[in-house]
């Protein structure tokens, strides 16, 4: 199952995008360079934690080189794929249309 990454502001993070570099940075080994935009938000029930969580979602540019080094806990492959690809990664349908719309954009 493909997903994007992610997770959670920490208290050392002073604010969201610091925890979007933080956490980019931990799970991929990819350096942001610049934060475009939060391109899509929205609110759900975690089995994690209690309580309602709130997932904003960020288009970023990454600088070269584009060498992953994924957390072996996060995530096990990645892949690049083009707008054209999208529809046939193994995901769930909220995650296809959240890709389309940060590609797109």
């Amino acid at each position: 199952m493909y997903e994007l990454p992610g997770g959670h502001v920490e208290p050392t993070d002073a604010t969201i995008l610091d925890a979007v570099v933080r956490e980019t940075k931990e799970e991929t080994g990819l350096t942001i360079a610049s934060i475009d935009t939060m391109f899509s938000h929205f609110d759900y029930h975690s089995r994690e934690a209690p309580g309602l969580s709130h997932q904003l979602n960020f288009r970023v540019h990454v600088d070269p080189p584009l060498a992953v080094t994924l957390a072996p806990a996060e995530h096990q492959a990645y892949q690049w794929i083009s707008l054209d690809h999208v529809d046939s990664l193994e995901t769930t349908e909220p995650m296809q249309k959240l890709i389309r719309e940060a590609l797109a954009s």
